[in-house]
């Protein structure tokens, strides 16, 4: 194979990467839009992160503390 093939394929792989990247990218910032207009609909006005877990602030002040962030099997588990 020529020093030209070689790169033509290494320059074609890294476009595809970056393509891909891209559109992952995309995919990721739909889904993170669409869960903060649910907790939105939901009432809560503020997410953040404190010793490592996540909490929800509501319109009446109190927070709820959701599970740690170490994912488990169950907690990746989709549910009907």
């Amino acid at each position: 194979m020529s020093y030209l093939s070689k790169t033509q394929q290494s320059v074609t792989g890294k476009s595809f990467f970056q393509q891909n990247l891209a559109e992952l990218t995309a995919q990721a910032q739909i889904a993170v839009d669409d869960a903060i207009e649910l907790l939105h609909a939901k009432g809560i006005t503020t997410i953040g992160v404190v010793d490592s877990q996540i909490y929800c602030e509501y319109p009446d002040g109190r927070k709820e503390f959701l599970q740690p962030l170490t994912p488990t099997a169950e907690s990746i588990t989709t549910k009907d």
